[in-house]
Formats: C-alpha cells, structure tokens, sequence
C-alpha cells in the first residue's frame, strides 16, 4: 500500500472513496484497478479494499513452506513493489528469484505486455525442478 494512505482513508473514509471514484470516472485504468479490487476482496468501496488487503500476507507463514517456490518481480510493479524480495527473503526453502524488466516489456504488474517471456521462464523453472524427479502418481509408481 502507498505510505500513508492509510492515515488518509483512517481520517476521512467518504473522501477518500469520493476522490477514488472521481478517479475511476476518467481513468479507465484506475477504475479496472478498483472495480476488479473491490470484486475480489467482497467488497464496496476502495477504502474497503485497501482496507482488506492488509489480512493477505505470509507472514509467519512463509518459512514453512518447504517445496521449491519460484518468486518473480515485476521491476515497475505500481501495486505490491518490494513484496517480492520480502517474500523471497523469508522463505526457507529451495528457492528462485526471476525479475522482469521494462525493457524486456515485462516491467508491469504480473508481468502485463510479455506474458510469453513469463510462461517461458516459470516452465523452464518447472523443468529444472521436476528434471529426474519421480512426479508420476503414486499408483503409477507403485505398478513400475
């Protein structure tokens, strides 16, 4: 979340909706950030939203995962800049950093604009991982 946005929404919630929904009227990327936003958290308003947003981390939950974990960072990310190498630093086990560039056109959130350069990396990862691993199900194995 953007420092001290927070304070803003906390002070004066109805203003902070009422500026986000003026913003949603002429900036068709804003107004898919929040409509979307608000969808996928169950909520009905962009203070909500943001509001939600704070219960979904792994904090105190990342340390215990234990399977090789991909971690990818978009370098230009507006929405969860600096999540990635948080998350990575706290896991614990077999791990991969991949970053994405803006001059790979891989810059943005989730990697918008070069969605194959990311499907590309994330199965060559898969690769790696599963190369001679037994991933075959355990009837399958149990019969070889």
């Amino acid at each position: 979340m953007m420092p001290g946005i927070e304070e803003v929404i906390a002070r004066n919630p109805r203003e902070f909706d009422a500026r986000c929904h003026a913003l949603m009227e002429t900036s068709t990327a804003f107004r898919w950030a929040f409509t979307n936003g608000m969808w996928v958290f169950g909520v009905d308003s962009p203070g909500e939203m943001l509001a939600a947003q704070r219960d979904y981390h792994l904090r105190g939950i990342a340390e215990q995962i234990a399977c090789p974990t991909l971690v990818c960072d978009a370098a230009d990310d507006q929405f969860y800049s600096g999540q990635p190498r948080a998350l990575f630093a706290a896991l614990t086990c077999p791990k991969t950093f991949v970053s994405f560039t803006s001059d790979e056109g891989a810059g943005e959130h989730c990697h918008v604009g070069a969605h194959t350069l990311f499907h590309q990396r994330a199965f060559d990862w898969l690769d790696d991982v599963f190369a001679g691993a037994d991933y075959r199900p355990s009837g399958a194995r149990d019969a070889a």
